[in-house]
């Protein structure tokens, strides 16, 4: 496993879980570390296209969070007020 220095991410994609709080948390270090991020897009549907969904011991994600109208509020403040290092950061909701 390569470990990428937080000098050089500038674009994350998750999906899948993110109301977990091992999720946001680990959404929050990466806000605090990640000196160059420019987009962090955060989605709640984790059936994405056939070209993103991880295939993992044979196995094809894709099923789709429930995610009512006020917890996608809620998330999306919280997210939204955390603080980032890089200036540039961008949190995309989809």
């Amino acid at each position: 496993m390569a470990i990428v220095p937080a000098y050089r991410l500038k674009n994350i994609m998750i999906y899948g879980h993110i109301t977990e709080p091992y999720v946001i948390g680990f959404i929050e270090f990466l806000l605090k570390k990640a000196m160059v991020l420019e987009r962090l897009v955060v989605s709640t549907d984790t059936a994405l296209k056939p070209s993103q969904r991880p295939d993992i011991c044979g196995v094809t994600y894709g099923k789709k969070d429930v995610f009512t109208a006020k917890k996608r509020l809620e998330f999306s403040q919280k997210l939204l007020s955390l603080p980032r290092v890089s200036k540039r950061a961008v949190i995309q909701f989809s």
